[in-house]
């Protein structure tokens, strides 16, 4: 296959997208950003450990978990953020995710 045709399969949007998992993060439909509201964050935990579940292989889930770790429980932060690094490690996010988290223990 040339380069040629990888680039127009991506560009066509030709994509098969069946037996992908759904990571929608609950919320989104609403629009929901930043954290969550207050006795929110063990149901967000609970949602995010089952998107990982769901698709243990990707690195989305683990950041976002991470990303709700890091207020605060910095330890378990770097935790997500380091597994999340095994399936996606040139992520530019997530490694600056994890810069903080790390410097957030000191």
């Amino acid at each position: 296959m040339a380069e040629s045709d990888l680039v127009e399969g991506l560009i066509g949007g030709d994509f098969d997208l069946e037996g992908t998992p759904d990571l929608a993060s609950p919320g989104a439909a609403e629009g929901a950003t930043g954290a969550p509201a207050p006795g929110e964050y063990q149901a967000a935990e609970a949602d995010l450990a089952a998107a990982s579940a769901r698709a243990p292989r990707f690195a989305d889930p683990l950041k976002a978990w991470g990303d709700l770790l890091a207020q605060g429980r910095w330890r378990q932060a770097l935790v997500k953020y380091d597994d999340a690094m095994k399936y996606a490690p040139a992520w530019k996010q997530l490694h600056e995710a994890r810069r903080i988290a790390a410097k957030g223990l000191r």
